[in-house]
């Protein structure tokens, strides 16, 4: 887990239930602190929300197309699936089913 120099003193208030699970955790992994817990599932949280928000971002840009936009958008993709379609049929021990060898040439 990243650690900073400076860090900030904060006091907050927990359910006895939360506490109880930020103990736990403790006790699972020697060497670690109440404020060390709180602070890693404080960071996966906001990793996780910052996730999130991308997902709808991406989501609201996608809807917000224009009619023009994903049709355009559906051309391109059949155009890159025909292509990779055309270079691994010319390129079957790349691509194929037929495993390679470990010195890269076809088996």
């Amino acid at each position: 887990m990243p650690s900073s120099t400076t860090k900030a003193k904060l006091s907050v208030t927990l359910s006895r239930e939360l506490l109880a699970a930020v103990d736990r955790e403790v006790v699972r992994s020697p060497g670690s602190t109440r404020s060390g817990v709180i602070e890693a599932w404080l960071r996966l949280g906001s990793r996780v929300r910052e996730e999130q928000r991308l997902d709808q971002e991406t989501v609201a840009y996608y809807e917000a197309r224009s009619r023009e936009e994903r049709l355009e958008d559906e051309e391109w993709a059949t155009f890159a699936s025909d292509e990779f379609a055309a270079v691994a049929e010319s390129e079957p021990q790349r691509y194929g089913d037929e495993p390679a060898r470990e010195d890269g040439e076809p088996g």
